[in-house]
């Protein structure tokens, strides 16, 4: 499934310079999100991520984790979150 319009780029159209959300207590507009979620897209691209693929991301929650999983989504990737306590073993 793909969107022609994903909803961080629709409020980065209507209110771009207003805040979105705070990432380590350091504001983020719509703009700012856009970049970054841009920035890391682009980079996941790169490694080979296409559209369709699984992706698992094993991160903690914090608010990085949610720009990789939006990036992620972007590329088309199917996103399997992980915990990232869990052992190994289980995750091979």
């Amino acid at each position: 499934m793909t969107f022609n319009d994903w909803p961080w780029r629709h409020w980065r159209q209507r209110r771009g310079e207003a805040l979105a959300l705070r990432l380590n207590n350091q504001p983020l507009t719509w703009r700012e999100l856009c970049a970054r979620v841009d920035a890391l897209a682009s980079g996941f691209a790169a490694q080979g991520v296409m559209e369709g693929q699984g992706v698992a991301l094993r991160a903690y929650n914090q608010p990085e984790t949610l720009l990789a999983w939006l990036a992620l989504l972007q590329c088309g990737a199917r996103v399997l979150p992980l915990n990232p306590q869990l052992p190994a073993v289980l995750l091979q």
